[in-house]
C-alpha cells in the first residue's frame, strides 16, 4: 500500500492547493502544455465522487506534463478522506523530475508513482484495478490505451481523455469506441476549449450474468 493514511485537514488540502498553484506557474514559465483550470476542477470533482467511501483509489494517468492534473486528481481524492495510489506515466525525463521534485516538496510523494517511458508499454506493467483513468497524450494512441485499459478499470470506473474538440479526425475511432453503449457511459464537456470525454465503464452482459 502507498502512503498512509490521511485525516482530511485544511492544512493537508491548503497544501495541495499550494501545490497546484505552483505548478501551474512552472508549466507556463516553462511552456508546458497543461489542462486549464476550469478542467482541474472537474478532474478534482470526478476523483472526489470515485472516491467516496473507499480507502485507497487507484489512478493511472497517461501524459503527466509537470504533475498539474495529476495534483487535480490527488486533491478530490485526499478531499474525499481517501487515499491516492496514482501512477503517472511520461516519456520527459526532465518533466518528470520537475513532477517528482515538487509532490516532495510539499509531502505527497508517496502517493504517486512517476514513471519515464512509452507509455504503450508501461500500462501493460500496470496490475491494479484502476478507479480512474486519464489520458492527456499522444492522440493516435488514445484509442490503444482504451482497449488495452478498459479490463483494468474496474465496473463503475472512469476514463477521461482531454483535447477531444480539437483533434476529432486523429481521434474519431477513440471517439466511436467510447460511444458504444454496451461498454461507456459517455459525455463530452467543454470544460475548456479543447473538451473531457467523461466514459463510465458498463459491467459486461457476461458479467452481468454472473
Amino acid at each position: 500500500m502507498r502512503g498512509s493514511i490521511i485525516i482530511r485537514s485544511n492544512l493537508i488540502i491548503d497544501k495541495a492547493r499550494k501545490l497546484i498553484t505552483e505548478l501551474e506557474i512552472i508549466s507556463d514559465e516553462k511552456l508546458i502544455s497543461r489542462i486549464p483550470f476550469t478542467s482541474g476542477e472537474i478532474l478534482k470533482l470526478i476523483a472526489f465522487h470515485r472516491s467516496i467511501n473507499k480507502s485507497i483509489v487507484n489512478v493511472l494517468e497517461i501524459g503527466t506534463g509537470v504533475g498539474y492534473s495529476t495534483a487535480w486528481l490527488m486533491l478530490g481524492i485526499i478531499e474525499a478522506n481517501s487515499i491516492p495510489n496514482i501512477v503517472s506515466i511520461d516519456w520527459n525525463r526532465e518533466r518528470i523530475e520537475i513532477a517528482r521534485k515538487y509532490f516532495k516538496k510539499y509531502g505527497f510523494e508517496t502517493f504517486v508513482d512517476f514513471r519515464v517511458g512509452d507509455a504503450r508499454y508501461e500500462i501493460l506493467k500496470v496490475n491494479i484495478p484502476l478507479d480512474i483513468v486519464f489520458i492527456d497524450s499522444i492522440k493516435e494512441e488514445y484509442l490503444y490505451y482504451c482497449e488495452k485499459l478498459r479490463d483494468k478499470l474496474v465496473d463503475g470506473g472512469i476514463l477521461i481523455s482531454h483535447n477531444i474538440f480539437g483533434f476529432k479526425a486523429q481521434l474519431k475511432d477513440f471517439i466511436s469506441e467510447i460511444f458504444n453503449k454496451d461498454r461507456w457511459i459517455t459525455t463530452i464537456i467543454e470544460s475548456d476549449k479543447e473538451g473531457l470525454s467523461i466514459s463510465v465503464k458498463i459491467k459486461s452482459k457476461r458479467n452481468a450474468k454472473s
